[in-house]
């Protein structure tokens, strides 16, 4: 099995079909683990779709902190298009639920920054720079 994602939209920004949804990134193999929860995630295109972690546990026969785990390797390791919000996980369908999507992400990161700042009680700046150096040391660990 190999791991492809080709989405096709429409002039007007819809997939002109669901079944179009192919994913071509030459990844390796997915467990059996990664299978099931991807199947679960992939059938929901379209942010009216999601479908809760939980959901996603069960259909996948995993625990809830195994299914978020497998999304984010899913997501970060494979280049998989797994969007979420508060209804659950989904495949976007448009650019715009892809902008949605990473406009909560960057907003979720930012809260979490700046909670981090007044734990340590320095400026957002400082730990987003401190954030940047961290990330730069993984980054040449792997």
């Amino acid at each position: 099995m190999r791991c492809t994602t080709r989405v096709i939209v429409s002039r007007r920004g819809k997939m002109a079909e669901q079944n179009q949804i192919t994913l071509d990134f030459n990844c390796p193999l997915l467990t059996d683990e990664e299978q099931r929860v991807w199947q679960s995630v992939s059938e929901r295109a379209g942010r009216p779709q999601a479908i809760l972690g939980p959901r996603i546990a069960e259909l996948a026969r995993v625990d809830y902190d195994t299914a978020r785990q497998i999304i984010a390797h899913l997501v970060n390791d494979h280049g998989m298009l797994i969007a979420s919000c508060s209804r659950g996980y989904y495949i976007p369908e448009t650019p715009e639920e892809i902008l949605d999507a990473t406009k909560s992400l960057r907003h979720r990161a930012i809260m979490i920054l700046l909670r981090a700042s007044k734990l340590q009680k320095t400026s957002l700046e400082a730990v987003f720079h401190q954030g940047r150096l961290e990330l730069n040391t993984v980054k040449r660990e792997s």
